[in-house]
């Protein structure tokens, strides 16, 4: 999966290299309304798709991710979804490390 996000980043990279110095001759100085309109729809993304996450564990997040109905659903899910404790996670490590130092 790393590498089909690493192929899609530099993708998108060279796309917006190739793409902008043509644009910025054509249109000038109203290509940088497209980088507006981007970004104005990344607050709007985070708000819906990211899920609050203050206070969980990973293996929490992991759970929430895994039974949520769908991927719009995710911050409605994790909401209303009651906070677990370390004995409710399914897959928490309950051991603990000892650290002996030799001098």
């Amino acid at each position: 999966m790393a590498s089909i996000s690493t192929a899609n980043h530099w993708l998108w990279n060279f796309a917006v290299a190739m793409i902008t110095p043509v644009a910025i001759n054509n249109i000038g100085y109203k290509y940088y309304i497209v980088y507006a309109c981007i970004g104005s729809c990344i607050p709007i993304t985070v708000y819906f798709l990211y899920p609050e996450t203050k206070g969980r564990s990973l293996e929490e997040l992991d759970t929430i991710f895994k039974d949520s109905p769908s991927v719009l659903g995710t911050v409605k899910y994790a909401k209303y979804k009651p906070m677990m404790t370390a004995e409710e996670v399914p897959y928490a490590k309950t051991s603990e490390h000892v650290h002996e130092e030799k001098v």
